[in-house]
């Protein structure tokens, strides 16, 4: 960035110098010794350098937001693919709900369907392992 700036900005201070070198001011306006006409007023001389300074100044900001540019344009694209990847994840996540509506009303229809929850399997496990020690201790006698 350095170098497009220097590259732009270190010819016109050396274009205005070599200009400010050879001025001469008269009652018609300004006069430049290297210029090729006689004299220049001085409002268009103050509104080509204003309007050179603002083009100037808006490349330079242009040229500093390049790299910024590109991390939004970057961000934009990733953000596009969570997006639809969100939505993927958001329709499996309704079809997994609709399924489970599905069979809590088939088991509310069906009776006989028994629902198996983590308590049950528990209990039950832990009931099944006190009745093996019971049938353990009453085989060997004690």
């Amino acid at each position: 960035m350095r170098f497009v700036y220097f590259l732009i900005v270190l010819p016109c201070v050396a274009l205005v110098a070599w200009l400010l070198c050879g001025v001469s001011t008269s009652e018609e306006g300004i006069a430049f010794a290297q210029w090729p006409q006689d004299c220049i007023k001085p409002q268009i001389v103050l509104i080509v350098f204003l309007a050179l300074g603002y083009i100037l100044g808006k490349l330079n900001a242009w040229l500093n937001y390049l790299p910024l540019r590109h991390n939004l344009k970057q961000q934009m694209k990733t953000n596009k693919a969570l997006n639809i990847e969100q939505e993927k994840l958001n329709h499996t996540v309704s079809d997994l709900k609709l399924n489970i509506a599905g069979l809590q009303e088939k088991v509310a229809a069906n009776p006989e369907i028994t629902v198996v929850t983590e308590h049950k399997t528990v209990a039950s496990f832990f009931k099944k392992l006190k009745e093996n020690l019971r049938l353990n201790r009453s085989k060997k006698g004690i």
